[in-house]
């Protein structure tokens, strides 16, 4: 009863490691099928409370920079004097700002949108620039004066006689020397307190300046749209805008679809007019696929901008699809449906520039790539000092294309003065009918966080190979086990043939026996004995014969014949199994004693 209790502790054992064998494999399966990792980036990377892309987005944990190039005139007397024919400008910068962004007020809709108010804060980084823009001075355009005057030339002959006489009475000047901080962020001016003392709710400021203006965006309540578990493919109407916005596309923009000041009652939503379906360049939709283009929207820009796919690459060794500002991003064409709506009375700027005047108090600015780059040539030739270059003034994009996270972005624009055929004003004449940069911009995002590289890498250069691993060794390891399991069940060890060998041949072999098998007896005999000698100098008690738990505990040696011990249920198993095939030789023996009288011990057994 003990044999058969030894041998089915042993085979328990062994199927608990097979069992143990399966369910690692079982687990290698599954994530094979599963893909864990996948579904852990699809959890945390989907816009909802308590998710890393919800805390991310709402600050965002990004280092964008706003660095700014003035445009100082060098020859002001000589140019009105009429000595010289050009007038010459020298790029000062960069002046560097850190903006901040925060998503405020969020409100998770019924229908798979997300509401929203971007608040953004800038702050000085001198050590990013050059100078102290509080000291350094410049020569620049008076832009309230000079842009009132323009205004009033294309309204009426009394208009311009009115502002002409206005602007004499209170002292105004074409162009002012100031510091480059009174010229970007405010200063004060005759014409724009009186503006803002008559008409209080159109110029609702009394200092002017123009990075102020640009980046003062008010409160807005943005709408984007998110991922939905009934997904579609994106969808254009007739007119180019969207019937079913991809994911973190913009849906509204305080409660609009359009830019009103390039909507006309009745008019058709395009990509000229249209927010819908643009991006703020926050998020972008993952699976980002080659060659697809996007529309991007700023309030400052007043309108949205296409960026189109230009190469595939890659940034600190993950994939990044490089994107580029449109070389016609800001042209108009009558004839073109997505910029039509810039052109008044069918008439269009010059090829390069976008009219930004209805956002900003009808004043007739514009913005172009930096230097006049990819505009009209003519442009170019009242002003010295412009070089346009692609590789300084060009805006392109990085975007993770599994992810649709932004790499790298680096926007630059240039915001430039249109002066037009001026009348009743002397001091302007030397100005008419020419475009006066004044500014050029870089927004730029050169690199990621310390922290959204890690993150970046460890979703595509850390965790796949981890869990690649960890298939493995679940497979092989349970492979291994359950393959152990199965041998530990049915071989039958050498050891206990041996023993039983050794047994039969030193009780039951008679002398001078020449048969064949006791031969075989003897030789197992021979080799049992040699073992016993072996265990003896470990000084490990040998008793084939005698059952182990038999055996006196020996207090000197009490760990080695505990081990012995833990041995019995395996050797009772393999003794039986060697048992049944002794039988034959057993039988075979005693027919042997019959014919013999005689019995003694082998010579080995003698000594």
């Amino acid at each position: 009863m003990k044999l058969f209790a030894s041998t089915s502790s042993r085979t328990a054992n062994a199927l608990k490691f097979a069992a143990l064998g399966m369910t690692l494999t079982s687990l290698a399966v599954v994530i094979i099928v599963l893909d864990p990792l996948k579904m852990i980036v699809d959890w945390q990377l989907t816009l909802k409370p308590g998710t890393l892309l919800y805390h991310l987005w709402r600050a965002p944990p990004l280092e964008l920079f706003i660095s700014v190039y003035v445009f100082n005139v060098t020859n002001l007397d000589a140019f009105v004097q009429g000595i010289d024919t050009k007038l010459k400008v020298e790029e000062v910068g960069p002046y560097v700002y850190q903006e901040m962004l925060t998503n405020q007020n969020v409100t998770f809709n019924a229908n798979d949108t997300v509401t929203f108010r971007p608040v953004r804060q800038v702050k000085f980084r001198s050590d990013k620039s050059i100078g102290d823009p509080m000291k350094d001075m410049i020569i620049a355009p008076n832009i309230p004066y000079m842009g009132a005057t323009a205004a009033a030339s294309t309204l009426s002959t009394i208009a311009a006689l009115g502002v002409s006489a206005l602007t004499r009475q209170i002292g105004s000047k074409a162009m002012l020397h100031m510091s480059v901080h009174e010229y970007l962020w405010g200063y004060e001016d005759h014409l724009v307190s009186l503006a803002s003392r008559f008409v209080p709710s159109f110029i609702n400021f009394e200092r002017f300046g123009i990075l102020e203006r640009i980046f003062n965006e008010g409160e807005n309540m943005v709408t984007m749209k998110l991922p939905s578990k009934n997904k579609k493919e994106p969808q254009q109407g007739a007119t180019g805008e969207e019937t079913e916005l991809p994911d973190y596309a913009l849906d509204t923009w305080n409660g609009g679809k359009t830019i009103k000041f390039w909507t006309k009652r009745g008019a058709n939503i395009t990509n000229c007019n249209g927010i819908r379906g643009a991006y703020d360049v926050t998020l972008f939709p993952r699976s980002i696929k080659k060659g697809q283009t996007f529309r991007f929207y700023r309030k400052a820009f007043c309108r949205t901008l296409p960026m189109t796919f230009t190469t595939t690459g890659k940034i600190d060794g993950i994939d990044a699809y490089h994107f580029e500002l449109d070389d016609k991003a800001f042209d108009s064409n009558w004839t073109d449906v997505n910029s039509s709506c810039f052109c008044t009375n069918k008439k269009c700027l010059k090829k390069g520039l976008a009219s930004i005047t209805p956002c900003y108090y009808n004043i007739p600015l514009a913005i172009s790539f930096p230097h006049f780059l990819n505009a009209d040539p003519s442009l170019l030739e009242p002003i010295e000092g412009l070089s346009p270059n692609k590789e300084k003034h060009g805006s392109n994009f990085a975007l993770q294309p599994q992810l649709g996270i932004p790499m790298r972005a680096i926007m630059r624009f240039q915001v430039n003065l249109m002066v037009d055929d001026i009348k009743f004003s002397r001091d302007m004449t030397r100005f008419r009918n020419k475009v006066l940069p004044l500014v050029w911009l870089e927004i730029a995002v050169h690199d990621l966080t310390p922290g959204l590289k890690f993150l970046t890498k460890s979703i595509f250069n850390i965790c796949p190979y981890l869990q690649y691993f960890a298939i493995v060794a679940f497979f092989v390891g349970g492979l291994a086990l359950v393959a152990t399991s199965m041998v530990r069940i049915f071989r039958i060890p050498t050891s206990t043939l041996t023993s039983t060998a050794a047994k039969v041949a030193t009780t039951l072999i008679p002398v001078g026996s020449n048969n064949g098998s006791c031969n075989k007896m003897l030789a197992l005999a021979e080799e049992t004995k040699k073992k016993a000698r072996q265990l003896q100098k470990a000084h490990v008690n040998f008793s084939p014969l005698l059952p182990l738990t038999q055996i006196p505990l020996d207090p000197t040696r009490g760990e080695e014949q505990e081990q012995l011990l833990e041995m019995e249920p395996e050797l009772g198993e393999q003794q039986e199994l060697l048992d049944m095939e002794m039988e034959m030789e057993l039988e075979l023996a005693k027919r042997l004693r019959r014919t013999s009288t005689t019995f003694t011990l082998p010579e080995f057994m003698r000594q």
